[in-house]
């Protein structure tokens, strides 16, 4: 689900759980308002139409009946386990749709030329096609995709129906029809997107403005022209249309392209901005940009609001003047403070600092008090939480903190972004950081030693000499991280590629397997190896043999021989080294990998998966199809299972059914067909388990039914080296 859309809901379920406490009569009497004015609109435009025109208005009331009837049904079985499910909530949903149909029916009184839009309607059509697959996504419990698909089709008819209808009292039939579907789809969308709940014209007691419901829906568009038409609209009509979009921002709902629409009311909107920005209980990520849009004249206001108690006034106006970019210079003084105040070790503390160092190098980059004040204020109280992101751009200029940096990477957790600033702020001339960098490549408590030894690699041939020196010493941790670092230079000393070659004769075939693929990372440098890789290669050991031969491929891609021995790209003669079985992942001990042996597709040989864990949370299965003596067929990879069931019968083909735990109370159940052509997905259904057995969330779905099939038992047990 998109990152925007999970915004907007949650937003949306504060707001309405905090309007939930209207006296029953007051939402009683709403949805009565609303059905008395549709009774008496209703009425009004019927008698102004002729026999035709009545029974297609008719014919449009009725299709919309069933559609609110089982809008509200859908509405109410995907909230019925909230906090503000019931009564109330179905009849302000009800009220909502109901001033919607006022609204088109007033519009008839008005026969108004309505001009239609192909490409509107496309856009339209995009968005709820969308919208709705997003929407089913979401439903995870049983009798929610049904009631929604009901309720869609309803829709469908009721907005054609609709249309015929509405376009009778208009000069141009068709161009009005098309305007009338292109509204009522992106309302349709809007209520998909907002789970029902409008933007509070159904406790307003009044009508719909149909228009800008549809500008508002636009502002969403992914085209440029449609969006360029919303801003169009709200920027005639700016100062009218404030209320309505500061109205949809407080619900979450207003995207970063109405920015423009800010930048024309300038300094007028600045104030019920700021009254937004005071009442804000958490981040807000768009306000930022909108309080930057309406300009300079915002400044003082954000500048004020920096050190505010309240942590979320405080980021959003740092955010804002960051935006603001060199205009803001005056707040450079007053982010320094920020940036220099000592962290207490709090969360709020550390964003604020970062807030501040992000906003105070956006403001003004080139200058070195911003960036001197930045680099010692990490330096001394080190943080996380984006800090580094600042230090990374700021790049060589930031040399003075990677001392600090890498220390941070060193700790026993282990902070990988301080890592990523190390590798992107270091240079070949910060050779008097190879020492520390050494220390950490080879301290068997670091978690990321592949980024000390990326650094270490920057730095150059100055780090080689330590690095030898560690590769003729006796602990094995250091002998391992410094191969694997020194075959990342251009030119591998032929004492390297001798060492290496001597431990990959080595008898436990993990170990062995290590230091082979190290030589085949050395590519055409370890030739040397040759001879002995052929040797490791014939041996036929699990593992060794199959390291040996990528080796070699490596090493040597042109040989004849080489080519003459290795398999097609689909194919591979070791299952376990393919699927890194013989990998350790140091310095923590590896979850013990699982495999199974069956004969997947029903030829007659036996076939294996691999899998890294088996059970509820479930893993990705690698299967491999045996075609003869060391050779197998590497097929596509099962995604993540909790479990799986195998079932034969006809020769050549196996059927795999598959479960997996998506929650407490829903999974995913699977039914896929394994061949030599593949994996291939036969049905899927999602499940939710009620009453102590698992029910299809849509009725009537269910995989295919394995009549006269023979069930294989599948045993998964660790793999052994």
């Amino acid at each position: 689900m998109p990152r925007f859309f999970c915004l907007t809901f949650l937003t949306l379920i504060l707001c309405f759980v905090s309007a939930s406490a209207a006296p029953e009569e007051e939402w009683k009497q709403k949805l009565q308002n609303a059905e008395a004015q549709l009774t008496a609109t209703y009425a009004q435009v019927e008698a102004q139409l002729d026999p035709a025109q009545k029974l297609k208005l008719q014919a449009a009331q009725k299709a919309w009946e069933e559609y609110r009837k089982l809008a509200v049904v859908a509405f109410a079985k995907e909230i019925e386990n909230y906090a503000y499910s019931g009564e109330q909530a179905n009849s302000e949903f009800l009220a909502s749709l109901t001033w919607s149909r006022v609204s088109h029916l007033k519009r008839m009184l008005e026969r108004r030329d309505l001009v239609g839009s192909d490409a509107e309607f496309r856009d339209a059509d995009d968005s709820i096609n969308k919208m709705y697959r997003e929407h089913r996504r979401y439903l995870n419990r049983a009798g929610q995709r049904d009631t929604l698909k009901e309720a869609q089709r309803a829709w469908i008819t009721y907005r054609d129906a609709s249309a015929e209808s509405e376009s009778t009292v208009c000069p141009n039939r068709t161009s009005a029809a098309l305007l009338v579907k292109t509204e009522l789809t992106y309302e349709r969308a809007f209520f998909l997107q907002t789970r029902g709940f409008r933007l509070g014209q159904n406790l307003s007691g009044a009508p719909t403005d149909i228009e800008r419901e549809m500008r508002l829906s636009q502002l969403s568009s992914e085209s440029a022209d449609v969006r360029k038409k919303a801003l169009d609209y709200f920027e005639a009509n700016a100062a009218d249309s404030l209320p309505i979009l500061i109205a949809q921002l407080k619900l979450g709902m207003l995207p970063p392209s109405a920015a423009p629409i800010f930048e024309n009311l300038g300094a007028k909107a600045l104030p019920t901005l700021l009254e937004l920005l005071d009442s804000s209980k958490e981040t807000n990520e768009t306000l930022p940009k909108f309080l930057a849009a309406v300009g300079p004249v915002a400044i003082p206001e954000l500048l004020s609001r920096i050190s505010s108690s309240n942590s979320a006034v405080s980021l959003m106006s740092m955010n804002a003047l960051a935006l603001l970019g060199p205009n803001a210079k005056e707040a450079i003084p007053s982010l320094l403070r920020i940036i220099e105040n000592p962290d207490d070790g709090s969360r709020e503390r550390a964003w604020r600092r970062s807030c501040a160092a992000q906003a105070a190098l956006n403001i003004d980059p080139d200058n070195p008090v911003v960036v001197k004040g930045i680099v010692e204020a990490y330096i001394a109280f080190p943080t996380g939480y984006g800090y580094t992101a600042v230090l990374c751009k700021l790049g060589p200029a930031a040399k003075a903190a990677l001392p600090t940096l890498i220390n941070r990477g060193r700790d026993s957790d282990g902070d990988f972004d301080a890592m990523f600033a190390v590798l992107t702020i270091i240079s070949p001339e910060d050779t008097e950081l190879t020492s520390s960098l050494i220390e950490g490549l080879v301290d068997p408590n670091t978690v990321f030693s592949y980024c000390f030894g990326d650094a270490l690699v920057k730095i150059g041939d100055h780090a080689v000499p330590q690095l030898e020196a560690l590769l003729q010493g006796e602990d094995k941790v250091a002998v391992r991280r410094a191969a694997a670092t020194l075959v990342r230079f251009k030119h591998p000393a032929d004492t390297v590629i001798e060492k290496l070659v001597s431990l990959s004769k080595n008898e436990d075939p993990t170990e062995a397997v290590y230091f082979i693929d190290v030589l085949s990372a050395a590519g055409e440098s370890a030739k040397p190896a040759v001879p002995t890789l052929w040797d490791l290669y014939r041996s036929n050991r699990p593992g060794v043999s199959a390291a040996a031969l990528l080796a070699l491929q490596s090493i040597n891609p042109d040989s004849p021989d080489v080519k003459k021995v290795q398999l097609p790209a689909a194919f591979v003669f070791d299952p376990y080294y393919d699927a890194r079985c013989y990998a350790e992942s140091e310095p923590f001990e590896r979850v013990p990998r699982l495999m199974t042996e069956a004969d997947f597709n029903n030829d007659g040989a036996m076939d294996i998966g691999i899998s890294d864990s088996m059970g509820n949370h479930g893993a990705p299965w690698q299967l491999y199809l045996k075609v003869g003596e060391r050779k197998y067929k590497k097929i596509d990879e099962l995604d993540t299972v909790s479990g799986m069931e195998l079932f034969v019968k006809e020769k050549g083909v196996g059927y795999l059914k598959t479960y997996l735990t998506t929650s407490a109370a829903t999974g995913v159940e699977a039914l896929y067909t394994v061949s030599m052509d593949g994996l291939r997905l036969v049905k899927s259904v999602d499940l939710e388990w009620a009453e102590g057995r698992a029910h299809p969330v849509e009725a009537n779905e269910q995989l295919p039914a394995l009549e006269g099939y023979t069930k294989v038992e599948l045993n998964a047990h660790p793999i052994e080296k």
